[in-house]
């Protein structure tokens, strides 16, 4: 879906796709870290939950195809990928 070479409206719904699930999985993660128990007096905290969604994306190389993305002609779809590289830059 996130080739260059697909149309532009694919390429742009397939970009609103992943931001939503990548939004999702912030949430997901907010409430998961929100839930867990706290760790006893000594014991070690365990580490801070993940958003699984961005980890599955980056895993699956979508982040190079985000860097063919960016220099893309098609009206909207540099913006797109800029929010998206943004919302994965910082998970």
């Amino acid at each position: 879906m996130l080739d260059p070479s697909q149309q532009p409206s694919i390429v742009l719904l397939a970009l609103d796709g992943l931001t939503d699930a990548v939004k999702k999985g912030q949430q997901m993660m907010r409430e998961a870290y929100k839930n867990a128990p706290k760790p006893a007096e000594g014991e070690e905290a365990p580490p801070p939950p993940s958003n699984a969604v961005a980890v599955a994306m980056k895993d699956g190389g979508a982040t190079e195809r985000l860097e063919q993305l960016v220099s893309s002609p098609h009206e909207g779809v540099p913006q797109k990928v800029n929010v998206l590289k943004n919302l994965l830059q910082f998970l």
